[in-house]
């Protein structure tokens, strides 16, 4: 019960200082993964401190791609790295999937709210369709695409991080 409740004031703090200036401060995501693995270590020994290493590895390497991409930022990274500190693989493996699919959701509320669904589904269109051309003519054809009309519009990540972390706990209370 004591690693829930490290584990929510560090998603709050995170939530709090990611919605209010966009950036994930290192010192509570570094706090967070020692906090994380000193509590997975006392309460299930040598093998906690194992399955917290493997866990925030996990958390660091599901975001690795998204972070060399640009998508998002270090402390993201290093916020799941550190929410895998705290529970292991599968809770951080579930918490990633959750919140691709909360960062989906905001994603397209916010190109809602930026009056940009229309193009967005237009380019989505153009660009299934371009990719079916290309199958069928092997690559022949040389096809040019389109810049992405949401590229530019951003939002704390954070947000996403810390929703899915807090629905993946719940789930694991209730069953």
């Amino acid at each position: 019960m004591i690693i829930n409740i490290c584990l929510i004031v560090m998603i709050l703090c995170v939530l709090i200082f990611d919605l209010k200036v966009q950036r994930i401060p290192n010192y509570i995501t570094f706090s967070g993964i020692i906090i994380g693995l000193t509590l997975y270590t006392v309460t299930s020994g040598i093998s906690g401190l194992f399955d917290g290493i493997l866990g925030m590895l996990a958390g660091i390497a599901l975001l690795l791609i998204p972070f060399s991409m640009r998508g998002i930022g270090g402390g993201d990274v290093k916020l799941l790295g550190a929410i895998g500190a705290f529970k292991g693989v599968q809770f951080v493996f579930n918490t990633f999937l959750a919140s691709a699919v909360f960062g989906g959701i905001i994603a397209v509320v916010i190109i809602i709210y930026k009056g940009k669904i229309i193009e967005t589904l237009k380019w989505c269109f153009k660009s299934l369709y371009k990719i079916i051309l290309l199958l069928f003519t092997n690559g022949r054809r040389n096809i040019q695409s389109g810049g992405f009309p949401a590229k530019g519009i951003a939002y704390p990540y954070g947000l996403a991080i810390s929703l899915g972390t807090l629905l993946i706990l719940v789930l694991e209370v209730i069953k």
